[in-house]
């Protein structure tokens, strides 16, 4: 059964439109909601660090790295999970408390904040608090670049994340009903998933539900948010269609477990294909409500994985010809913080101003060229 937080903790973590969050809940705990790709690379064993940023970058930031791309590591930053240490005075004392734990929780949420996994892990704790005391005085990187860390300014621990050995119960993810509850009561129905989603195929469960919940969350199902649509003959349409102001987006999700890059090829290739249909029958058909004229345009967007948008400029011409132009590129992540960030400037009213920037993005495409939104 995955770890199931305190009412307060689960509040806090549902906050966040992604990230990480460490408490003491009663023990240690490190809560990470992040998209499914990164969630399997987790479950898989790989690296993961927890670090402290020297204040020439920003007040008490605490970093969180995932390497789930080798050599290219994912990584997140937070601050103010607790009240300030007393003896290291702009950190959380949370964080500085946490390299002398023997063990800490590791608690992974879908994007939905619904627990779906955890287990006990032992880091390696071979830094003191004498060493950050000194490392503190040493001499800071002279740039400030958030995206560009000096590694020298940053002081981590490995949390010694490893492969779970019984990789057919991790990988059936338990997920637990999404609609809010006590978790501290014990008020919660597990579900077992119905896919195994690291087998070739059925692996796209859990990022389909990611973006599903992102958009049920944002948007009202059957006014402005419809999943799967089908056409009049009763085949899907596509994944899921929105209808904006002045604009119809169409969404397909792809999520390629294989690093061959023929599978990567063909699920891109299909991405287009169903999209560029989808468009069509449209403009035949109409859809629902919305008005087709001049002025409002219909969007393409494919929103795939972490791992394959590494691979994404290894195509071939015979699928981005010269001559076409293609949908927008999102990852579950960067799609969420895309909205997130509009929700946070406009809250409710956030959606003319979403709805331009797509727009903004859609006019802007090169031909022969995919279009990629890369997380903020």
């Amino acid at each position: 059964m995955p770890y199931i937080p305190s009412d307060i903790l689960w509040k806090k973590i549902s906050s966040l439109v992604q990230g990480f969050f460490i408490a003491h809940d009663p023990k240690y705990v490190i809560c990470i909601k992040l998209e499914p790709t990164i969630i399997n690379s987790i479950i898989d064993g790989c690296l993961i660090e927890v670090g402290i940023v020297k204040e020439y970058y920003g007040l008490g930031l605490t970093m969180l790295l995932i390497e789930d791309i080798p050599q290219q590591p994912f990584f997140v930053i937070g601050k103010n999970f607790s009240t300030k240490s007393e003896e290291f005075k702009s950190y959380d004392k949370v964080v500085i408390d946490l390299f002398e734990q023997k063990e800490i929780i590791l608690a992974l949420f879908n994007l939905d904040s619904a627990p779906i996994y955890s287990r006990v892990l032992k880091p390696t704790l071979d830094k003191t608090k004498k060493e950050l005391s000194e490392w503190l005085k040493s001499p800071t990187s002279p740039h400030k670049d958030l995206r560009l860390f000096d590694p020298k300014d940053i002081f981590t621990i490995d949390v010694n994340n490893y492969a779970d050995p019984s990789p057919g119960k991790s990988k059936n993810m338990i997920i637990i009903k999404p609609e809010p509850f006590a978790f501290e009561k014990g008020e919660y129905e597990p579900i077992t998933t119905v896919e195994n989603e690291t087998e070739e195929g059925k692996h796209g469960y859990s990022q389909e539900f990611a973006i599903r919940n992102i958009l049920i969350e944002n948007f009202e199902i059957s006014k402005s948010y419809f999943e799967s649509p089908k056409k009049h003959n009763n085949e899907e349409l596509t994944d899921s269609v929105l209808i904006l102001e002045n604009s119809l987006l169409l969404i397909e999700s792809k999520f390629v477990i294989s690093e061959k890059q023929n599978k990567k090829n063909q699920a891109l290739k299909k991405a287009i294909n169903q999209l560029a249909k989808a468009k069509i029958y449209i403009l035949e058909n109409g859809f629902n409500s919305f008005q087709l004229n001049e002025r409002n345009q219909i969007i393409e967007i494919c929103i795939v994985d972490t791992k394959f948008i590494h691979r994404l400029t290894k195509f071939p011409g015979e699928i981005l010809p010269q001559d076409k132009l293609f949908p927008i590129i999102f990852t579950v992540s960067s799609f969420t913080q895309f909205i997130g960030l509009f929700r946070v400037d406009y809250q409710n009213g956030f959606k003319p101003y979403f709805e331009q920037k797509l727009l903004e993005i859609w006019s802007e495409r090169g031909f022969g060229k995919l279009t990629i939104v890369n997380p903020f």
